[in-house]
């Protein structure tokens, strides 16, 4: 018996390894694929063998699994049978009526038993409003449906024995096989015309990865018995083979630990590009993370003492206590970016002593799609006349590529992880205690006013600090912003004192042409985005004409800028806020200042630079200490550049959009750090403008020079609430609270629990914020990484409102569910902004939901779908309805 057990777990290894092996290939095959750019042979080798060492230990698993569960299952009789079914073709296709009746009615009867649970479930748990209620009868529709499915196959099986029997040879195990497979094929197909967003959310790869693979063991598992059976050497083969298997594993293993990850590349293809290799070195970091701080001595984790918490990669390293906390260049951070009084230039006498200053910003706006950049097909004459008068900077880089975190560092001269902003997720709002370029200008004397071509903006609290009036156009027009504009623009100018008025441009934003308009260019994505440059080319052009008209053109300094660029699949993506490579990265920034003559700077800046700018030329100082750094001396001639200045992008999570990623660009490189995933790229921007090829694994020292400094930066410059560490500290709890406003306990998956949530209406108005923080207990953990879906939902009868949801990663985006941890509670706070036009007297219904990707996730009977969380909420105030029309005179 001990011979037996022994050589099925030999004979299940080998199987193990032989999925390994097929896996590896797919994988490998998969990453080629799907690369962009296309992967160097090299680099495709060195990361098919780096996956190949993750997954051998896993084959050595899975096949000691599945002999455990082969020998259990040989002692339940009516499964021994399984052991015995041969795939030879000659034997899969013999006839066997009775056999194959009792397939086709076991899978009949095994369908239909599936579909009537499902729907008997879905219709209790919509239904019934009380849970106790739904959970009894959907356990007794369970049990009945069990009883009448049993009685069918009963009373079914003779009929289809006689219906078999007349097929003849049709009536076999291999013609079974097919059909399963042909049902299961258009079922999936009808499936997913129900739900197309199926193969949207999942790659068809990851669908069918899982069961592909297990099928896959199961079959190597019935080939390897009968190739075994019989042949006492071939037995003794499979265990010579399944000693080798388990000592390459166990090397492949303390490989992995010791070297995986000093390769980047090889690391953005096993956890970028394939299916498991990304949740197998984030499981093996959880593993062997020995001091809780996220990171591990192994498998390219990067902690240089995995036995004290506050050590870690880019943990704040003040200097003279002798420690290294950061991992990086000793005790202490090098100073990098350091904040400062912003180094003013001279400013020329021929410049108005209180000149005024027009901000005019096109969203979106990638400067080599203009004309005077060499876009061969551009239809920009006023925006290459524009540049050609003034000061144009083809070098200027946005410091995010979302435009909420881009203008507020213009607006503030501070990096975003320097800047205060509030706890909303979907509408950022910017905190008072920063000073805006507006709020400046305002204090010395300046009148302020901002027309923007969309409503986007209108729940940011905050965000217009200084702007005394305000309009947001949401109508689709394209000449709305402008007219607007030219409106206020004649208001300003009617007074004696200096003014400072921001026009901004929505029309290059996504959805590109929605009136249906034909580009003169033709049918692709970037045709129409150039048709709606030239659109907008065209209303930039009516604001400047309309300062000359006025005669103000010589009493203003006009700033043209982009808050960040549009990328059109260089690097695997379309738009922007998802990356930081140059395509999304690069800004428009052109400077006209009267007294200034026109000069192209090739120096690199940043866009927040424009904040020290408009200040500098002014001659007002900085507010307050600032990252940004005066233009001036560039546009004068000055200087020529800033030397070694290094300068920083980042994009912040925020919830809806969970990424967490920053670069430094120093001289002609420009590295990304992946911070969450804990990669790096480096690229020449001189000789490698595309960032087509990573350099950090051929200038490993200059990668780990570069990334030290910003992660320097990052632990010693972000505020706590924008450090991933500090706010993942402060909102993984010891305990749940003692009390909750609404206990809830509802189980989702087995992964975790949602203990209850409570809730802050202290704001609760038209046009304010409605808090929520939610308690979950880790009772198993998952790979998934869900989005919680929170929504204030309004009555029936209510006007239909936009954006009463927040669609987010849980904590911000910066501790997502596959990192929970079984046995932690997670504390997740979300702010809501309620818009205006919520009507006083309104009943709002807290609902908490969970998705995995676009597909609704349902909790633990009985609770369904949705969550409800308390009593509904009734906004302040009753509202008066509008007063019926009078009747018309006869």
């Amino acid at each position: 018996m001990v011979d037996s057990q022994r050589a099925l777990l030999a004979r299940q290894i080998v199987v193990g390894f032989a999925c390994v092996v097929l896996a590896t290939a797919l994988e490998a095959t998969l990453a080629a694929t799907s690369s962009t750019p296309p992967l160097e042979g090299g680099e495709l080798a060195r990361a098919a063998l780096a996956l190949f060492a993750l997954y051998v230990p896993l084959g050595l698993a899975a096949g000691a699994l599945s002999a455990a569960v082969i020998a259990g299952g040989a002692r339940i009789r009516r499964l021994r049978a399984i052991g015995l079914v041969s795939l030879s073709p000659r034997d899969l296709f013999r006839a066997r009526p009775a056999s194959f009746a009792r397939l086709t009615t076991g899978a009949l009867a095994l369908a239909a038993f599936a579909g009537a649970v499902t729907y008997a479930s879905h219709a209790f748990a919509t239904r019934f409003h009380a849970p106790w209620l739904a959970a009894g009868a959907n356990a007794a529709a369970t049990v009945g449906l069990g009883a009448a499915l049993a009685l069918a196959y009963t009373v079914a099986l003779e009929p289809m024995t006689a219906l078999a029997r007349r097929l003849g040879p049709l009536a076999s195990r291999g013609v079974f096989a097919l059909l399963v497979i042909l049902a299961a094929a258009l079922a999936l197909r009808a499936f997913v015309r129900v739900f197309p967003e199926l193969f949207y959310t999942y790659r068809p790869s990851r669908v069918f990865a899982l069961p592909g693979l297990v099928a896959a063991l199961g079959l190597g598992s019935l080939a390897a018995a009968q190739l075994v059976a019989g042949s006492p050497r071939r037995a003794r083969a499979a265990r010579i083979a399944a000693g080798a298997i388990s000592a390459l594993a166990l090397a492949a293993l303390a490989w992995s630990a010791a070297f995986y990850g000093r390769d980047n590349r090889t690391r953005y293809v096993v956890e970028d590009l394939t299916i498991g290799g990304g949740a197998v070195v984030r499981t093996l970091i959880r593993l062997t993370d020995r001091d809780g701080d996220g990171f591990s001595f192994a498998f390219g984790g990067g902690d240089c003492d995995d036995t004290d918490p506050d050590v870690y990669p880019g943990a704040p390293d003040p200097p003279g206590d002798g420690v290294d906390s950061d991992c990086f260049a000793g005790d202490g951070a090098p100073e990098v970016a350091a904040l400062g009084d912003g180094q003013y230039g001279e400013v020329p006498a021929a410049v108005p002593a209180r000149p005024n200053v027009l901000f005019l910003s096109v969203d979106a706006l990638r400067p080599d799609h203009l004309g005077h950049r060499g876009y061969a097909r551009a239809a920009t004459p006023n925006l290459d006349a524009f540049a050609a008068s003034a000061v144009r900077f083809d070098e200027a880089r946005a410091q995010s590529t979302r435009s909420i975190r881009s203008m507020s560092a213009l607006m503030t001269g501070l990096y975003p992880s320097e800047i205060a902003f509030g706890a909303e997720l979907e509408w950022t709002s910017l905190a008072p205690e920063n000073e805006t370029l507006a709020e400046a200008l305002a204090s010395r004397g300046w009148r302020t006013g901002a027309v923007m071509g969309t409503g986007y903006f209108e729940r940011a609290h905050g965000f217009f600090q200084g702007f005394a009036e305000v309009e947001q156009r949401a109508e689709p027009s394209r000449t709305a912003a402008v007219d607007h504009g030219l409106a206020m623009l004649a208001r300003l100018a009617q007074g004696d004192e200096p003014w400072l008025l921001w026009i901004h441009l929505m029309n290059v934003h996504q959805p590109y042409l929605p009136d249906g308009r034909r580009s003169r260019f033709g049918a692709e994505l970037v045709d129409q985005y150039d048709e709606e440059v030239a659109l907008a080319d065209v209303e930039v052009g009516r604001v400047l004409d309309a300062l000359e008209q006025r005669g103000l053109a010589d009493d203003t300094i006009v700033v043209l800028w982009s808050d960040h660029g549009e990328a059109f699949g260089e690097h695997g993506v379309f738009g922007h806020t998802t990356t930081l490579y140059d395509e999304e990265l690069r800004a428009v920034l052109a400077i006209r200042a009267p007294g200034i003559a026109p000069r192209v700077v090739s120096a690199r800046v940043g866009l927040f630079d424009a904040f020290a700018t408009v200040l500098n030329l002014a001659r007002r100082p900085a507010p307050r200490p600032i990252a940004a750094r005066s233009l001036v001396p560039l546009m004068t001639g000055e200087a020529s550049d800033f030397g070694d200045r290094a300068l920083i992008a980042e994009i912040l999570p925020d919830g809806r959009f969970p990424f967490d990623r920053k670069v430094i660009l120093r001289g002609r490189h420009k590295l990304h750090w992946w911070v969450r995933e804990g990669r790096i790229a480096l690229f020449d921007l001189d000789a490698d403008p595309g960032e087509r090829r990573d350099l950090s694994a051929r200038e490993p020292e200059l990668a780990a020079e570069l990334l030290g400094l910003l992660r320097a930066w990052a632990s010693s410059a972000s505020r706590p609430e924008q450090q991933r560490r500090s706010v993942i500290r402060s909102e993984v709890l010891d305990a749940p609270p003692r009390t909750m406003a609404h206990p809830i306990g509802a189980r989702f998956q087995g992964a975790f629990t949602l203990l209850g949530c409570d809730v802050d209406a202290s704001d609760l108005r038209p046009g304010g914020l409605l808090g929520t923080a939610c308690y979950y207990r880790v009772d198993e953990g998952t790979d998934r990484d869900y989005q919680f879906v929170l929504e204030a939902a309004v009555p029936p009868d209510h006007p239909r409102l936009h954006h009463m949801r927040s669609e987010h990663y849980p904590v911000g985006g910066r501790y997502q569910t596959s990192e929970w941890q079984p046995g932690q509670v997670v504390r997740d706070r979300v702010t809501l902004t309620l818009p205006r036009e919520l009507l006083p007297g309104t009943a709002l219904t807290l609902r908490l939901s969970i998705r995995d990707g676009r597909l609704t996730q349902p909790f633990e009977p009985p609770h369904g779908t949705a969550v409800t969380i308390g009593p509904p909420l009734r906004v302040p105030g009753v509202h008066a309805p509008e007063p019926p029309e009078a009747p018309s005179a006869p």
